[in-house]
């Protein structure tokens, strides 16, 4: 009976050991891994890596505001969020403060009302892996309105913005996905806007902002005026790799509708009073927008691609342009405001553009008193699909795109689409998004 009730360490045979040796093992294992845990929590580490602020669904996350410091992470957990205002945040370029979902795979979705997010006077900011839906004024809202600041270039920014989806904002107005006014170094990456009724993304004297792999479609319903619309003084801004559908009167608006205050730095006041009588010349002048890559982009449908408005600097190249309703592109310039320059140093080449034949309006259009000079239309492939009634050669296609022809443009090479938007004539393969 002793012997029946021996303890299996004390019986002989290797085999009868094996059990007892994989649980030391893995009492050793998890002995390890309490060990980096509590390494990772410790205080050192969490000063240098900031603390991470769980929120679950339905709690007041913005009365997480005076605890934020460089570093720190707010992560939404999966589920249905409220929106988020916060004021005067300051991250660090090595210690940003995080918004985010869990992961890329399980993003969480704030029903935003009147804005889903919205910072104000912030540096430093990454947003990520969220779904903002349903807000009536804008999904994402970032805005430096310090008064200090009118008078000198953007001050605040630093914000990425990164695989998040807008959607269904407005759904008329000016009412946009994503609104950004007087901030620097701003970048839009693998984002998805679908349904608003301004701009999808308006960028309001902004300087340094990139918008590169996102998707912006219109929906029935909404107003969707512009795809991506920059103005009141928008310097060096890329818009690259897109894919735009649907977005309204312009895919791409380049200026437009800008009130002098937006402007930042301020417009200067033109002279009230010349000195003994005599004018003390003319004010000095700006463009809306100067510094501009729109390139490798898809814009499909709405009724014009690109609008050059007061703008200056601005390559268009590389671009897929498809079934246009009104006009390919416009040219204007505002007259009202003598401190506005107009159109200069514009560039529009290489761009593949196609249409079904009798569906375009006009080839192109320039307002009235536009410099038409300011844009050089470099070769571009123009295409009108001939449809099963109409087999005659679009008349369109006989016309001449406004500006200064540089080269003589391609309208006898059918680039003979794939699925993808890729021409599959070798001739054409210069042309478009998918050229080198």
């Amino acid at each position: 009976m002793k012997d029946q009730m021996k303890p299996l360490s004390q019986e002989p045979g290797a085999a009868r050991d094996r059990p007892w040796r994989a649980v030391r093992s893995g009492l050793r294992r998890l002995i390890a891994l309490i060990a980096i845990v509590f390494i990772a929590h410790s205080p050192a580490t969490a000063l240098a890596q900031g603390i991470q602020h769980l929120v679950r669904p339905g709690d007041h996350w913005s009365d997480l505001a005076d605890r934020l410091q460089p570093g720190d992470q707010i992560i939404l957990m999966p589920g249905r969020h409220r929106p988020g205002q916060f004021d005067d945040l300051r991250g660090t370029e090595d210690r940003p403060i995080t918004i985010r979902g869990l992961n890329d795979r399980h993003p969480s979705t704030i029903e935003a009302g009147r804005q889903g997010i919205r910072l104000r006077r912030c540096d430093h900011i990454v947003i990520r892996d969220l779904t903002i839906t349903g807000a009536s004024i804008s999904g994402i809202e970032f805005i430096d309105d310090t008064p200090d600041h009118a008078d000198q270039p953007p001050q605040l920014g630093n914000i990425t913005i990164r695989r998040v989806n807008v959607l269904d904002t407005g759904p008329s107005g000016r009412r946009h996905g994503i609104r950004l006014q007087g901030l620097r170094n701003i970048s839009i990456e693998q984002t998805r806007i679908e349904g608003w009724g301004g701009s999808a993304i308006a960028v309001i004297g902004c300087r340094n902002v990139t918008v590169t792999d996102c998707t912006m479609i219109g929906r029935e319903g909404f107003g969707q005026l512009y795809g991506v619309q920059a103005r009141a003084g928008t310097q060096s801004i890329r818009i690259e790799r897109n894919t735009i559908r649907d977005a309204g009167i312009a895919a791409i608006a380049l200026g437009n509708s800008a009130l002098s205050e937006e402007f930042q730095p301020a417009l200067p006041e033109p002279d009230a009073e010349p000195e003994n009588g005599k004018s003390s010349g003319l004010p000095e002048t700006h463009h809306e927008v100067s510094g501009v890559s729109v390139r490798h982009n898809l814009i499909q449908g709405g009724e014009c691609a690109i609008a050059f408005i007061n703008t200056s600097r601005a390559i268009v190249r590389n671009n897929t342009i498809l079934n246009p309703t009104e006009w390919v592109y416009v040219i204007s310039d505002d007259p009202e405001d003598p401190r506005l320059e107009p159109n200069a140093h514009n560039q529009f080449g290489s761009n593949l553009i196609t249409w079904p034949a009798g569906s375009l309006r006009e080839l192109t259009a320039a307002g009235s008193g536009a410099t038409v000079r300011g844009l050089t239309v470099e070769e571009n492939l123009w295409w009108a699909e001939p449809n099963g009634q109409e087999s005659q050669r679009d008349p369109l296609l006989e016309k001449k795109p406004v500006g200064s022809l540089q080269f003589e443009q391609r309208t006898d090479l059918d680039p003979d689409l794939d699925d993808r938007h890729r021409p599959r004539t070798p001739e054409a393969q210069v042309f478009g998004r998918h050229a080198p």
